[in-house]
């Protein structure tokens, strides 16, 4: 499949360079933009690394029978949750790829009913395809073996930027899911004690929460150190990518294609605003394992776990985060800026439009 979604990018832009009308160029542009993110983020998703750090939730799962009932109640929550996410990322991008097929349809099924009418020639039918591509026949002879391909093009494409995405938000959930029962661990870590009767038991209990605090930061770590470009790459073409949508959406308005556009534009908007929030999510999770610790009945404790729990408290301080490349960390902020740029560049794209 990844080598006919190869073919498939080079035929896109060789079609860019064959298109003629302005509709055409901007509908190839924005497919390139789009697919070209897509494949180099199914070949990072391809990497060792990144399977090695899916490893970590499967070694996870294995375990499930060491958690307590209230860490077992918030896995299984955070399970539904990411579940929920995960669908509706699905359906939204797989709306995309039904619309653009959709839509490519009512224009020919049109055409065919003017021609039965014997309003316009059986040769002035209208035949467009899904996609402005390079094809080595003539699609209009072989109009519906073209449009099948189209379709099963449609159909990888959807299915590679699902599964990209469920990739890198399920990695962000399982953390916040970590951090959530770390918190609660934490907390409780007063009771826990009061439970034990010697001290090397307590210290024990709270080395083991030391460890499972390292092994997260240790994860957030390795995963950023593995996506932070491909974030780089995704933050800095989709303002383009959203751009070109707004651009085609008030361009020309009430054509047949407004529905594919519209979903389009909204299935980029939700990948960017799911995937900041929820790196938003474990900045502010990863801070508030302090307030936990403060919240565990400290003062109870000896004075070598208060050093100790002191020294968790002061790490927790400082979040954990996700970059987009050397330049900034993923926050709410980073969405926010993203759609300030697409409306930079609209603007300037308007403003031409206007001189000209």
């Amino acid at each position: 499949m990844q080598l006919y979604f190869t073919c498939f990018i080079v035929c896109l832009v060789i079609g860019l360079s064959d298109a003629i009308q302005l509709v055409e160029k901007i509908d190839a542009l924005g497919i390139i933009l789009f697919c070209v993110v897509m494949f180099i983020k199914i070949i990072i998703c391809q990497r060792e690394n990144i399977a090695q750090i899916l490893t970590h939730i499967v070694k996870y799962d294995e375990n499930l029978d060491k958690l307590d009932k209230e860490n077992l109640k918030i896995y299984y929550s955070i399970v539904r949750y990411n579940t929920i996410f995960c669908l509706t990322l699905f359906f939204f991008s797989g709306m995309c790829g039904v619309t653009v097929v959709f839509c490519k349809l009512v224009v020919y099924k049109h055409s065919s009913n003017q021609a039965t009418l014997g309003l316009i020639n059986d040769t002035e039918i209208l035949k467009p395809l899904p996609y402005y591509i390079w094809r080595p026949i003539d699609y209009k002879e072989h109009y519906f073996a073209a449009f099948i391909l189209d379709i099963v093009t449609a159909s990888i494409g959807c299915t590679y930027n699902t599964s990209t995405q469920i990739v890198y938000l399920t990695l962000l959930t399982f953390i916040i899911g970590q951090l959530k029962i770390l918190q609660v661990n934490f907390r409780n870590y007063g009771f826990v004690c009061s439970q034990k009767s010697t001290d090397k038991e307590k210290f024990y209990y709270l080395r083991n929460l030391i460890i499972e605090h390292q092994r997260i930061i240790s994860f957030v770590k390795e995963l950023d150190d593995n996506m932070k470009y491909l974030l780089f790459l995704e933050f800095t073409i989709n303002p383009i990518q959203i751009t070109s949508s707004l651009y085609e959406i008030l361009v020309f308005k009430l054509d047949t294609m407004l529905p594919f556009r519209i979903t389009l534009l909204f299935c980029m908007m939700l990948q960017i605003f799911v995937l900041t929030w929820h790196a938003n999510q474990i900045q502010i999770y990863s801070m508030g394992v302090s307030q936990a610790v403060y919240d565990s009945e400290w003062y109870d404790l000896p004075q070598r776990i208060k050093h100790h729990l002191l020294i968790i408290l002061m790490r927790a301080q400082k979040p954990l985060t996700l970059s987009v490349g050397p330049f900034f960390v993923l926050t709410n902020s980073a969405a926010v800026t993203t759609m300030k740029g697409a409306y930079s560049y609209l603007a300037i794209l308007n403003n031409g439009g206007k001189r000209q």
